[in-house]
């Protein structure tokens, strides 16, 4: 794959969003708490975890990704218009038992789930950027295929991983797109889930997608990222 192809990916993920024994989240009128929300008329509500985690959902045509000049008057599109010959579209997870969504907390048709105040991002970031230097150990198990890529979809499923809570440990489950033969170095995105005890406080899993370019010594997580959709 040479270095300078521009990539059209789609991540497709059925991902597990943890809950502490199945409760259900607490939904917090941003009106009545506006200090604990974003004060910007973007935010319809704010929905709190039951671990913590703040929410906004925020009007989808409003997100900050198009204050970014390349999306200018750009149009959402919710399904591709085309797919590449051959390419199977079907979902083989169709039917299973475990749908892994965002369900557990719903907001409002029209709007897109923001984690709020989170000042973590950029920490966790820093942290899979040394599990990946030669002055962490890093253990690791996965497929590498190297060819052109369409679209990407996969199952990601992280429960109660075994991290010590008083060290710095990390343990991440991702896939990951990158235009040099090593993911861990040069340009990538990659999306999955994060737990570190010693960040959060507990053992959740926390989806993340994240954006690393390695000889620039640059990267950003989530929303953090110009132009993040």
């Amino acid at each position: 794959m040479k270095a300078n192809n521009v990539f059209q990916v789609t991540l497709l993920l059925s991902y597990l969003l943890l809950t502490i024994g199945g409760k259900e989240l607490k939904s917090i009128n941003s009106r009545e708490k506006a200090n604990e929300s974003l004060t910007s008329p973007q935010v319809n509500i704010t929905i709190q975890a039951q671990d913590g985690d703040i929410y906004d959902c925020v009007d989808v045509n409003l997100q900050t990704t198009f204050k970014h000049p390349v999306f200018k008057d750009h149009k959402i599109q919710m399904e591709p218009s085309s797919f590449p010959v051959g390419l199977d579209i079907k979902s083989p997870l169709e039917g299973a038992v475990l749908q892994a969504h965002l369900s557990t907390f719903d907001c409002p048709i029209g709007t897109i789930p923001i984690l709020h105040n989170n000042n973590m991002d950029n920490t966790i970031l820093q942290r899979i950027g040394e599990l990946a230097s030669n002055e962490s150990r890093m253990l690791g198990a996965g497929i590498e295929y190297w060819d052109e890529v369409y679209g990407i979809r996969g199952s990601i499923y992280v429960y109660d991983p075994k991290v010590k809570k008083d060290s710095q440990d990390l343990t991440a489950s991702w896939i990951q797109i990158s235009n040099l033969p090593k993911a861990a170095v040069g340009v990538g995105i990659g999306v999955g889930s994060c737990v570190s005890p010693s960040l959060s406080g507990d053992n959740f899993a926390r989806f993340h997608i994240f954006w690393d370019n390695e000889e620039l010594k640059k990267g950003c997580v989530d929303h953090n990222c110009p132009g993040f959709v």
